[in-house]
């Protein structure tokens, strides 16, 4: 949106560099444990579910980390 403000057409590979979240990777849940919040990484519906009725049993917050 910035760069559109801007008067650019589109983004090259070196602006869309900077903005990008991947570069490094974050390790979510490595970031949220070290804020002293529990978390999990799941890559499936069932790990999902599973995660969800578990956490949801217990007070407090969690980080729940869905790779799609």
């Amino acid at each position: 949106v910035e760069m559109m403000r801007a008067g650019l057409a589109a983004a090259g590979p070196q602006a869309r560099s900077m903005v990008g979240l991947d570069r490094p990777s974050i390790d979510w849940c490595s970031l949220s444990r070290g804020l002293g919040v529990p978390a999990e990484s799941v890559d499936s519906a069932d790990g999902l579910a599973a995660t969800l009725e578990r956490v949801l049993a217990e007070p407090g917050p969690f980080l729940i980390e869905a790779l799609l």
